[in-house]
């Protein structure tokens, strides 16, 4: 499956690759305590170049067999790659008679309250509904990250609920906001 770059106003899309170790690295490690109240525990290397080299060729391969597609978010005009503003993921896409996805979302810390979140998944929405025409998209938020919740909303989500104890995040298990866009 080709994984196509998606362009916005200041952004540019590019597929995640392997050869991006580097820089994606340096992204998760400035960006280390601005994240981690919505992550898992993360391994001793997690920060390393080789552990995201690794982690980006198993995300390859999800892309390759067409169950996610994931992109790094860089300043349109950054043709070196050399400093990932954010990241946008359509995982556990479903094909068939459901065709859904769950859309995910961050953007480095010094890029917040700049509107890139609400870019990138703009460009995530028309890509879904529009090129591979799927039928709904999901989101999973915390209750506690509000702007989050403004920029899904502003995208015409809508809160279904509440998906109890659905992730692991910092050892413990985290009750979720599950916010729906359907295609319509």
């Amino acid at each position: 499956m080709t994984i196509p770059e998606l362009y916005t106003n200041r952004l540019l899309l590019y597929p995640s690759t392997p050869d991006l170790a580097m820089v994606v690295s340096e992204y998760f490690f400035r960006n280390r305590s601005f994240f981690q109240p919505a992550l898992p525990v993360l391994p001793a290397d997690f920060f390393t170049p080789e552990a995201q080299r690794r982690r980006l060729e198993r995300q390859v391969a999800a892309m390759r067999n067409g169950s996610e597609l994931r992109w790094l978010a860089f300043h349109r005009t950054d043709k070196s790659f050399a400093y990932v503003l954010g990241d946008l993921c359509l995982t556990q896409l479903v094909l068939g008679d459901q065709q859904s996805a769950v859309v995910g979302y961050q953007v480095d810390e010094r890029a917040t309250r700049q509107g890139l979140a609400t870019e990138m998944l703009r460009a995530a929405v028309e890509f879904a509904f529009g090129e591979r025409r799927l039928h709904r998209l999901e989101a999973y938020i915390l209750p506690d990250n509000e702007a989050s919740r403004r920029t899904i909303e502003k995208m015409g989500f809508e809160c279904e609920g509440i998906a109890r104890k659905l992730l692991r995040i910092n050892g413990c298990w985290t009750d979720h906001l599950r916010y729906v866009r359907i295609n319509e």
